[in-house]
């Protein structure tokens, strides 16, 4: 299931200046995909040209801040599928 970058992190910015960026993808315990990546990037990068935002709070829902990397997703990125199987099949045909 893919997830809207807009949905995966959640911006809230109160009166005084506190930026709570918020890892909101808890059904996959927020790893780190390259669309998450992206996103935070993009946030951090936003937060430090904002001279409003005097401090960010990295925060997430679910049971974990975030289980790391999406492994899943750099091999599919690497790979060439899902779980890597066209890499696979291309390294079989060439031996």
């Amino acid at each position: 299931m893919q997830t809207n970058a807009n949905d995966m992190l959640l911006r809230d910015l109160n009166d005084d200046g506190i930026l709570r960026l918020t890892l909101s993808d808890a059904g996959r315990r927020n790893a780190l995909s390259e669309a998450m990546l992206a996103t935070l990037a993009v946030a951090f990068a936003e937060a430090g040209a904002d001279p409003s935002v005097r401090v960010v709070i990295l925060a997430a829902n679910g049971q974990a801040l975030c289980a790391g990397h999406d492994l899943k997703g750099l091999v599919s990125n690497l790979c060439g599928g899902p779980d890597g199987s066209d890499a696979i099949a291309r390294r079989k045909t060439a031996a």
